[in-house]
């Protein structure tokens, strides 16, 4: 797998576990469990950022031939 194919650059892959996240700690009474959990949320939330940041600095090449941006 090259490395712009790595989940490190899917911002949409971290935006996922973000929600997914977000809903269990929907779902959790304990208040130190809810703060942990929120937490993970924002460290999703910041890889799906820096995926971004990294697909900017390491764009994929062209297909040979294309035409399109």
């Amino acid at each position: 797998m090259a490395h712009e194919d790595s989940i490190l650059y899917n911002a949409r892959y971290w935006e996922l576990r973000a929600e997914e996240a977000r809903v269990v700690a929907d779902t959790l009474n304990d208040p130190e469990a809810r703060r942990l959990m929120a937490e993970v949320v924002d460290t999703y939330e910041k890889m799906a950022e820096r995926a971004v940041v990294l697909r900017e600095l390491h764009p994929r090449p062209r297909a040979a031939g294309s035409t399109s941006p």
